[in-house]
């Protein structure tokens, strides 16, 4: 549900802050956020991993779909994206 709220504001902003910058800013948030949750000793420490965690989440995988589709030749683009989300679901 946090990652539901916070995906369309930071969709919206990709364009402009450039799909690159937006994914390794996204990466930067994932790092640190998994290992607070596995060092949550308390709910609140938990759930603030977990926001942290929702936020890096939205704002890298949209680019990455994004950066995918762009690298991708127009004649492959849907095996591509097919495979890159069928491997995002693993």
């Amino acid at each position: 549900m946090c990652s539901a709220r916070t995906a369309e504001p930071l969709r919206r902003m990709a364009p402009r802050i450039g799909e690159r910058k937006m994914l390794k800013a996204g990466l930067a948030l994932l790092l640190p956020s998994t290992a607070l949750i596995a060092l949550a000793s308390s709910s609140p420490m938990l759930y603030v991993g977990l926001f942290f965690m929702a936020t890096g989440s939205a704002m890298a995988m949209p680019c990455m779909s994004s950066l995918a589709s762009l690298y991708a030749p127009a004649d492959r683009q849907g095996l591509i994206l097919g495979q890159f989300r069928s491997a995002g679901s693993l």
